[in-house]
């Protein structure tokens, strides 16, 4: 893990002291990756310290005071290099998500359309059936009622 309390980019700082310790955080981290064996902080603190730290310390270079190079052209050349090689990933990755997004769209609308048919046809199959039931049952009973009414009339004729 890389923590620093107040970093600073002061000249000289980014490249011999941050930009190593980087290196050797992803180095280490793709060792882990290919070797299986799990990372070690323990490991990368003992080897930052011998590797970057300390001679960072003793080193007795004079580093400038003011910026050098031209940071606009610098600033151009990682847009051109941010756009060239990442906004194609980023668009093909939008696309994709925006694809598969349309595409869960249309297979929720078609499930939902062949979920509710179905529950439409059952609903209207249970419906159905219960008029054709309620009109059957009436049909039944005024049956039945005709043929209770001419026995009760004829037994009251015939008496």
């Amino acid at each position: 893990m890389i923590a620093d309390y107040a970093s600073k980019q002061w000249a000289g700082l980014i490249k011999h002291y941050y930009s190593p310790r980087w290196g050797i955080f992803t180095k280490m981290l793709l060792n882990s990756l290919h070797t299986g064996i799990p990372y070690s902080q323990r490991d990368f603190d003992y080897k930052v310290f011998y590797e970057v730290e300390q001679p960072f310390t003793f080193d007795i270079s004079i580093f400038p005071t003011q910026p050098e190079g031209d940071t606009i052209y610098l600033a151009q050349e990682i847009i051109k290099i941010f756009f060239n090689n990442y906004l194609s990933i980023y668009l093909s990755i939008y696309l994709s998500i925006y694809l598969s997004i349309s595409y869960i769209t249309r297979v929720l609308s078609i499930y939902l359309s062949i979920y509710l048919s179905i529950y439409l046809s059952i609903y209207l199959s249970i419906y159905l059936n219960v008029l054709i039931f309620v009109y059957l049952f009436c049909s039944y009973l005024s049956i039945y009622l005709s043929i209770y009414l001419s026995i009760y009339l004829s037994v009251l004729v015939n008496n």
